[in-house]
């Protein structure tokens, strides 16, 4: 009984472990929408007593479960960056995910505000974002 219920777990374990190696990041999104980037080399996370630690190669860090509001695995570290990090009063040149132009807007805020609900990625002079409109 315990081999056969083993071997599924395994192949569960290894898939997983695969899984997560096409993605090089993990985001943290705070509750004030602040995000941290973390590298997923020799990733590490534990919790207790409403602390998250998360070590890797870089260090150890501790994080409040109530400040925190999501996370994530990404394939983009850039990806992660936060509007409030971006110059949002730059101009911002729009494509869709398969790369079509969109359109040039004076901050990517009203490029938000004009685009219908999809996937985007958004290049200024000194940052590439992708977003998803809702």
């Amino acid at each position: 009984m315990k081999k056969k219920l083993l071997l599924p777990l395994l192949a569960a374990t290894m898939s997983a472990t695969a899984q997560a190696q096409d993605f090089p990041y993990l985001v943290l999104v705070g509750n004030d929408e602040s995000k941290t980037v973390l590298s997923v080399e020799s990733l590490s996370i534990s919790v207790a007593d409403g602390t998250l630690k998360i070590s890797n190669n870089d260090g150890t860090k501790s994080f409040t479960l109530s400040d925190l509001n999501k996370m994530f695995f990404s394939t983009d570290g850039t990806s992660a960056i936060s509007l409030t990090e971006a110059a949002t009063d730059d101009e911002v040149e729009v494509t869709t995910v398969a790369g079509l132009p969109v359109g040039r807007y004076a901050s990517i805020e009203k490029a938000q505000a004009s685009l219908k609900p999809g996937l985007y990625v958004m290049k200024s002079k000194n940052v590439k974002l992708k977003i998803a409109v809702k």
